[in-house]
């Protein structure tokens, strides 16, 4: 029976207090931003595609000669839904673009850069203006767009040519990949 004496005050010790507990759990989900955007090309390009048209190799005669400017619009169905949309009354939300080039940039990175290989054009680059006509360069930031709210469309139009970047420009297909990043407020 000592035994048992001496081992019930050291149990004692070890035990834990006992106190009220609980277990909290936290739920929630993440979401992939559905930020609905799409281009509209008034010259009848799909699927994202803006269509430059054709232009006259001989028409660049010198590095800095412009051609083919067409206008573009990014189409966001209901910005609310983007990411960085701030939703506090009478909040003002605004929209940047950023572009950089899937082949990086040309001029400088004032321009972008034309896919290259068998058939491509040379000496020619493909740039891009916001709607104020401030030049786009690869990886920058466009001026400031203002949204519509209420899960109303807003147009962010921009302008695509074609810029020489060389005294001699051969003929050839002149395609360009460019990314795009909508940077709200």
């Amino acid at each position: 029976m000592k035994h048992y004496l001496l081992a019930l005050p050291l149990l004692a010790l070890g035990a834990p207090a006992l106190a009220n507990t609980g277990v909290i759990n936290f739920t929630g989900s993440i979401t992939a931003g559905t930020c609905p955007i799409e281009i509209r090309d008034p010259a009848g390009g799909t699927g994202g595609e803006v269509k430059m048209g054709e232009a006259l190799a001989g028409n660049f005669d010198r590095a800095g000669i412009e051609s083919n400017h067409r206008s573009f619009t990014i189409e966001v169905a209901d910005a609310s839904q983007c990411a960085g949309w701030n939703s506090s009354s009478g909040a003002a939300n605004v929209a940047k673009v950023r572009f950089s080039g899937m082949q990086g940039g040309a001029d400088s990175g004032n321009l972008f850069a034309l896919k290259t290989g068998g058939g491509a054009a040379t000496g020619l680059a493909l740039g891009l203006q916001d709607k104020d006509k401030t030049q786009i360069g690869h990886g920058a930031i466009s001026g400031e767009y203002p949204l519509n709210s209420g899960g109303t469309q807003s147009d962010l139009t921009f302008t695509a040519f074609y810029k020489s970047t060389a005294a001699t420009v051969t003929a050839g297909t002149a395609n360009a990949d460019v990314q795009l990043e909508l940077v709200i407020n």
